[in-house]
């Protein structure tokens, strides 16, 4: 299936083979001709698929499907300035060497396609601009919106239609306004032209990534569906249209198409059969246009009036937009808590895109009334993190604002002196955590030779007992990564860095299962936080989180007909 069913005529060969005359015994009679015909290998398919991308993007999703338990997950990373696919998943997954466990066989990334949410503002900003029809500083009445048609509810915003008043139009992107884009499309562009943008951003199309079974999407015909579709409704995309359209923003202009395959060589005369050449699929808006659009993103992440504040990235300058979108039932959409699509597409670093990752978190199972939100922005961070990493990209410091670059290979210390290990560490500039009591290394994690962040902890378990470090200020990946290593159960309550924890910092790990921890994306809280804060404490702080806002509420939202 897949790739290997695509490419079976390349990839299947054909056996060769030896004949020669014998003897009764097998032993082959001499002065007989002997023919042997050689094996013809076949060809060597080379993806695009950066392995260590990979790798990070299914450990990510693999923590999520365990925390929460959602219907679906899907994931893709690209080069927007060529097209590559660096990394794409979905889950639920399967091995295909079980074959009859295998419950759905579906690329949900390319073959799905499902009503996107706000993520489609981006684009249907980028019309606008280009049109000339866009002001800024104009103002609009938010809250609710009439499209005008009789018989139709109204329009309302995400905050159940309380909206923000009388506001410009610069804060449509950050606020995620609903009444906004509706006026665009309505009041401003009209549907022929909002239809025709879409089109040159490839929605209603395959992308031509090569992948059997893509869908087109399926865009509204009708003025009243251009309304709705302008801000996410009405019209159904897939996730790999919506990569190759986010590249003309990221890329000044010029988008480019989505593709897997690199090249293919034939290894039986190292000639190359096929070498794939990064294609412009159009060129839907302006540069002037695309930086527009991609400012207003990165104040989705880094206004104060944000929906995007938890995809903050420390040391990467992040520019995207959120999406909350609602799925379709018998007569209208579900209802209830978290009975959505949450996603995020974004792209890093800003100043110069060299990544595009979006991901998608069908209706999670989030504790403690927490936003499905919360869980994308736990997989796009961690993945963005890794993947400028493994890249060796520069990455934006914004305390220091400048440029530093990050990266570092794990030495194996494994069997070292307890001491020697640290050093060795240290002076490739990691952070050694050391667990257990013993004298030497026995396991390491991250792994010797893995790529990490320059000053990423490296966990050392000696073996003996080990003691509850301070997880105050740690990152939750880092959280997880000793979980792995001390094998513990850890529940995760928020995301960002870690505020509280259920076990005291200098406590035995001994017979302990499971320890609950507490994260905040609010760096500046960790300072007034008391480190020996009960439990019920960090509970309540995490309510404060930025990830606790819902940036669409679909029980107050209509149904689109």
């Amino acid at each position: 299936m897949g790739l290997e069913s695509s490419l079976d005529e390349y990839l299947l060969g054909s056996g060769g083979s030896y004949s020669y005359l014998r003897a009764r015994n097998g032993v082959p009679l001499p002065g007989e001709a002997r023919e042997m015909e050689e094996a013809y290998h076949g060809q060597d398919v080379y993806l695009t698929l950066h392995s260590h991308i990979q790798l990070a993007v299914e450990q990510a999703l693999t923590v999520a499907e365990t925390l929460y338990d959602p219907e679906r997950m899907m994931a893709i990373v690209a080069d927007p300035k060529t097209g590559e696919v660096l990394a794409m998943s979905n889950r639920p997954s399967f091995n295909p060497n079980y074959y009859q466990s295998i419950s759905n066989h579906m690329n949900f990334t390319v073959s799905d396609h499902f009503e996107p949410g706000s993520t489609m503002k981006m684009f249907t900003m980028a019309a606008a601009i280009e049109e000339g029809v866009y002001d800024d500083e104009e103002y609009f009445q938010s809250g609710t919106y009439s499209t005008g048609y009789s018989d139709t509810p109204l329009i309302r915003d995400h905050n159940q239609g309380r909206g923000w008043g009388d506001i410009p139009y610069k804060e449509a992107m950050p606020r995620s306004a609903n009444t906004a884009f509706a006026s665009i499309v309505n009041d401003k562009l009209g549907a022929d032209r909002f239809y025709e943008y879409m089109e040159r951003f490839g929605f209603g199309r395959p992308t031509g990534i090569g992948l059997p079974m893509e869908a087109s999407g399926l865009m509204s015909e009708n003025d009243l569906g251009a309304i709705y579709s302008g801000f996410g409704q009405a019209s159904a995309v897939t996730p790999i249209q919506q990569v190759q359209a986010a590249t003309a923003i990221a890329n000044g202009g010029d988008m480019v198409q989505p593709y897997l395959i690199d090249k293919i060589v034939n290894p039986n005369t190292g000639d190359v059969t096929y070498e794939h050449e990064p294609e412009l699929s159009g060129q839907p808006i302006s540069e002037e246009t695309a930086n527009q659009v991609k400012s207003q993103l990165r104040d989705v992440v880094y206004s104060d009036i944000g929906t995007g504040q938890p995809y903050q990235v420390e040391g990467i300058e992040v520019a995207g937009k959120t999406g909350t979108a609602q799925i379709p039932s018998e007569g209208g959409y579900l209802n209830g808590h978290n009975q959505n699509i949450f996603s995020f597409l974004g792209m890093a670093p800003y100043d110069d895109p060299e990544l595009i990752v979006y991901v998608a978190v069908d209706r999670p199972n989030m504790p403690d009334g927490r936003s499905g939100n919360g869980a994308v922005a736990e997989i796009f961070n961690t993945v963005l993190k890794q993947s400028i990493q493994y890249l060796n990209l520069t990455s934006y410091d914004l305390d220091a604002d400048e440029y530093q670059p990050e990266g570092a290979e794990v030495t194996d210390v494994t069997g070292s002196r307890i001491n020697r290990a640290v050093e060795e560490l240290q002076e490739h500039n990691l952070d050694a955590v050391v667990i257990g009591d013993g004298n030497r290394v026995e396991k390491q994690y991250p792994d010797a030779h893995e790529k990490v962040l320059a000053g990423e902890k490296i966990f050392l378990h000696t073996g003996g007992e080990s003691i509850m470090p301070d997880f105050t200020g740690w990152s939750q990946r880092d959280v997880m990564k000793f979980g792995v290593v001390a094998d513990l159960d850890i529940r995760v309550e928020g995301n960002g860095f870690a505020m509280n924890q259920s076990l005291e910092p200098g406590a035995s790990l001994s017979g302990v299962e499971t320890i609950d921890v507490a994260f905040t994306t609010d760096r500046s809280a960790l300072d007034d936080e008391d480190e020996e804060s009960p439990p019920d404490e960090a509970e309540e702080s995490s309510e404060e989180l930025p990830t606790e806002e819902v940036e669409e509420s679909p029980e107050e939202e209509e149904p689109v007909e």
